[in-house]
């Protein structure tokens, strides 16, 4: 028997939980030596015989309870009547202690207390990764869309502003910088965003990925929402340090107001997305505010996506409206034609011809480009193998085609299928290839060089960093954006822009093609000016690829009685 007690007591003493029975007189029965340890207390005070009063006295003494022994009591007195419901504590030194009165047939009753601190800053963190971006800290999705449903339901009237903040070219930064100063350009972000939406009512959260959202209550101020994007631009267009590297953002913004753009979550969030986009097709860089037509030109957009997958996707897509034509550049010179641009264009069955600009960007997003594009370069270099030798062909090549690391294999492969000289093969591609991914990029353009095929840096001067990649790039010519020839013959036009990069270019033995020529006047203003080649309407519109052969021929054939 005493074996057992003894074994009883040291059981009680090893318990994981503080534990003291009590008796129907409210006196202490049994106290574990962990009850003692969890609220530091003396074994000569909390001993068998002392009363439930007689603890808690000296439990205000040690500090771990806090507040009227009367209410404790009668808490007790109400959860022994409940059948002993579970209560949490709240020590000063910030532990939680969860204890446990159950009552016994006898009239007392065991009180068991057990330290949870860990398990509720586990609970703590758990909720947290389910609510909070681990990223940047900011509420996430989930968290988003109870806060943006309680707004609309507690607002009745009050307008809320919903944005949705876009991060343009966000995959540059990670393809040229490593995803860890992509980590760090999104907290940079977050914490601008956090500074913009400065409002008690305010509220940041990231979506994912590189896109985020601002909810704000507004007041009675008209141009509140105008302010409030002017100040999220001016912030994020300022540059942020990357590990050492100073780097320029660019976000696209689209803006909806409840209750006149949605009155519900759902709807709000869709006009709000639907004036992101228009943003991004708008150039980038940018905002809209949602309007009704945009539903309509997202949802018209979206049907040209479908359309245009189809056609793609088909097998034939020279047999569902997609065909070239080859619009001339022509020496300044002497005014021979030197090569041929290969343009796309595609005509749907029910919409008839659908501008480039409308559908080249929705097959770069939807990658379709990479199916066009390897068919448009197969079709130009069939269509040259027909021509004199002494006419090229320039195929524009998109950066998503950079992106696929097999252009250079398909471009040697298409020209060993239709007996082509690489010299006669201009590739076109604008900067926006190399800012997508500098160095596979770089390492592509090198390969496709030595081979033998031209390079052209298309639209030049109109981007940001065009003289740092004639530096790094040995580019065979350079064409110089129809926008500096517009005015190249004004007297305060574009003529001293233009004989700048002909001067560059001259410098670095590349030639110079004026792009939208379309008068005499800026033809003898490039005349003077060196330029090498002009390309617009002065010359010739863009020819049919049935019809090129022949205009070709008829030039050379004039050109040879010429000389004769």
């Amino acid at each position: 028997m005493l074996k057992q007690k003894s074994r009883l007591a040291s059981a009680i003493d090893n318990m994981t939980q503080g534990l003291l029975l009590f008796d129907a007189n409210k006196r202490v029965l049994i106290c574990n030596q962990r009850y003692i340890d969890l609220y530091g207390l003396s074994p000569k005070i909390v001993k068998p015989g002392c009363t439930l009063r007689d603890v808690l006295v000296h439990r205000q003494e040690r500090g771990s309870l806090i507040g009227d022994i009367d209410k404790y009591c009668e808490r007790v007195a109400k959860e022994l009547l409940e059948g002993g419901k579970p209560f949490i504590l709240s020590l000063a030194d910030g532990r939680f202690i969860q204890i446990i009165d159950r009552p016994m047939a006898s009239g007392g009753w065991v009180s068991t207390h057990e330290d949870i601190t860990e398990r509720r800053l586990f609970d703590k963190q758990i909720e947290r990764l389910a609510h909070y971006d681990t990223l940047t800290g900011l509420p996430n999705r989930g968290i988003f869309l109870q806060r943006l449903a309680s707004e609309l339901e507690s607002s009745h009237d009050i307008r809320v502003a919903l944005l949705f903040i876009d991060v343009d070219d966000f995959k540059a930064v990670n393809d040229s910088l490593g995803h860890e100063a992509g980590d760090e350009l999104l907290r940079a972000v977050a914490l601008r965003l956090r500074v913009c939406a400065d409002r008690p009512w305010d509220f940041v959260a990231r979506l994912g990925g590189d896109e985020f959202v601002i909810i704000r209550r507004l007041s009675l101020i008209a141009s509140e929402v105008d302010q409030l994007i002017a100040d999220v631009f001016a912030s994020l267009h300022e540059p942020i340090d990357l590990s050492g590297q100073r780097v320029r953002i660019d976000v696209s913004i689209g803006a909806a107001i409840s209750p006149e753009h949605g009155d519900d979550a759902s709807t709000l969030m869709r006009s709000a997305d639907i004036a992101m986009y228009q943003a991004k097709a708008a150039g980038k860089n940018t905002h809209m505010i949602y309007h009704p037509a945009m539903a309509k030109s997202q949802n018209a957009r979206r049907r040209l996506e479908a359309d245009l997958r189809q056609a793609v996707l088909s097998g034939d897509i020279g047999g569902n409206g997609f065909s070239l034509v080859f619009q001339p550049l022509i020496s300044i010179s002497d005014g021979r034609i030197t090569s041929c641009e290969a343009l796309l264009r595609w005509t749907h069955p029910i919409l008839g011809p659908i501008s480039p600009e409308q559908f080249i960007p929705i097959a770069e997003e939807s990658r379709l480009i990479l199916e066009l594009g390897e068919w448009a370069l197969l079709q130009a270099l069939a269509r040259a193998s027909q021509w004199p030798k002494s006419i090229g062909v320039a195929v524009n090549v998109s950066p998503v085609q950079f992106r696929s690391q097999s252009l250079a294999l398909k471009v040697l492969k298409a020209l060993a299928v239709s007996g082509v000289s690489p010299r006669r093969l201009e590739l076109e591609i604008t900067e926006a290839v190399l800012i997508g991914d500098d160095k596979t990029a770089l390492l592509t353009l090198h390969e496709l060089h030595t081979a033998g095929v031209q390079v052209a840096l298309d639209d030049f001067g109109t981007g940001y960093s065009s003289l740092s990649y004639l530096q790094r790039f040995p580019f065979d010519k350079i064409k110089i954006d129809k926008t500096f020839i517009n005015k190249v013959d004004h007297a305060d036009g574009s003529a001293h822009i233009v004989r700048a990069i002909i001067d560059i270019a001259t410098a670095q033995d590349m030639t110079t093609t004026a792009e939208g020529v379309e008068t005499e006047m800026q033809l003898d203003a490039l005349r003077r000016l060196g330029c090498t080649e002009m390309q617009g309407y002065l010359f010739s519109r863009p020819v049919l690829a049935s019809e090129i052969n022949d205009f070709l021929m008829k030039d050379v054939e004039k050109r040879r009685m010429i000389s004769c």
